[in-house]
């Protein structure tokens, strides 16, 4: 049974976020079920180093779509992504050097932000590109 589950109250109104989301929450509960079954070492780090990537690419899509329609919280909303891509990148790298492990504590975290940044950050942007015409 997946750990997170999408519903509505996560949607931006946008189809091809509200689809990156998805995908994003679906890559969560990839890493959830691989920390909770235990699995090997070797695999951990690939699917921690794919999140990191579909997460890039997803904040790039969005920081796109903010410098097109000239969205006013966009660096606020940039620095937010940025400073999430370090935690991972500095979790990454502790990781791969054995100075840390993957924990369900960890995913906890990711998670939180994750959700607090959709319904919170994310719901800011929602209406302003609605009424932009992004759909």
């Amino acid at each position: 049974m997946p750990k997170v589950v999408w519903f509505s109250g996560f949607s931006v109104k946008i189809e091809s976020f509200d689809n990156e989301h998805k995908g994003l929450i679906d890559m969560l509960n990839t890493l959830y079920d691989a920390i909770t079954i235990g699995k090997d070492n070797n695999v951990l780090p690939n699917i921690l180093q794919e999140l990191m990537v579909y997460t890039e690419t997803h904040f790039k899509n969005e920081e796109r779509a903010f410098e097109r329609y000239n969205y006013p919280k966009y660096v606020e909303h940039k620095k937010e992504h940025d400073d999430f891509i370090k935690q991972l990148e500095d979790f990454y790298e502790k990781f791969s050097e054995g100075k840390a492990s993957l924990s369900v504590d960890v995913f906890n975290m990711v998670h939180e932000w994750v959700k607090n940044h959709m319904m919170q950050s994310d719901k800011e942007y929602s209406g302003f590109l609605y009424n932009a015409g992004v759909r």
